[in-house]
């Protein structure tokens, strides 16, 4: 059999048999074997969670149902799913390994505002510009606070590093304020961010990193995947002979 070499972060080994427990990951992590056991799995998960947040933010929790799933693709990764789920092309939920960071309301963010049709674009400003503002920086600021509470994202909740309120000119001339604030936490590398609508009073986007909800496998999730027990994950480097770089050792590790 071929001898393979292994580099781990302290160590080279040189292994001359073929494992039976090694199981090859691309470069973003993601597991290069899929079965239908975790697409079900990823699926009742994403819907679950999907469902849980709606709950804590008040969104419609009528379209967050199976029979209104118009996008669903999920990858297995190490440490769980990767991938997205959209309720009737509106609420787009998004999960990277393993964990629930980004969420979009695309009725109501502000990227509606931003097609490539200017026009559009005037129509929907002008429409939020003369709508009605149920929210104030303060009772924004607070809402979204609240809402980052209710997921349990570690953040200072009603201290936000960055806060801002969208504007738009109109075409007298004049700015006016719209009915949309955007609340950020952290820097670019390590951030969270909320945008909530004066106009319907609820979150319409959610992001972050690090501070990202763990959405935890079940304790069978190598077998959902038809992997060995106790799997060697191994990432392949380009050359010859084969190189491969260890990216995790199950044998002693418990799942984060």
């Amino acid at each position: 059999m071929a001898t393979l070499t292994f580099h781990s972060t302290n160590k080279i080994m040189i292994i001359t048999n073929l494992l039976a427990n090694m199981v090859l990951v691309s470069s973003l992590n993601i597991i290069q074997t899929n079965t239908p056991a975790f697409q079900d799995y990823a699926y009742n998960a994403m819907v679950a969670n999907a469902q849980a947040v709606a709950a804590a933010w008040h969104l419609d929790q009528s379209l967050i149902a199976t029979n209104n799933v118009t996008h669903f693709k999920a990858e297995p990764t190490i440490l769980g799913i990767d991938g997205g789920i959209t309720f009737k092309d509106r609420y787009h939920f998004a999960f990277d390994f393993g964990r629930f960071d980004e969420f979009d309301d695309f009725k109501s963010d502000k990227n509606v505002t931003r097609t490539m049709n200017v026009e559009t674009n005037d129509a929907i400003n002008e429409q939020w510009m003369r709508a009605k503002n149920l929210l104030t920086m303060e009772s924004a600021k607070k809402l979204a606070g609240d809402s980052l509470k209710a997921m349990d994202v570690k953040v200072k909740f009603y201290k936000p590093d960055r806060s801002h309120q969208l504007t738009y000119t109109w075409k007298d001339g004049k700015t006016y304020p719209l009915p949309y604030y955007g609340f950020e936490w952290g820097d670019l590398k390590f951030r969270t961010r909320i945008d909530v609508s004066g106009i319907i009073g609820k979150p319409v986007y959610f992001t972050t990193f690090y501070q990202s909800i763990r959405i935890r496998p079940p304790t069978n999730y190598f077998d959902v995947l038809g992997l060995p027990k106790q799997p060697l994950f191994v990432r392949k480097i380009p050359g010859k002979p084969p190189t491969y770089e260890v990216i995790l050792d199950t044998t002693n590790w418990h799942q984060p």
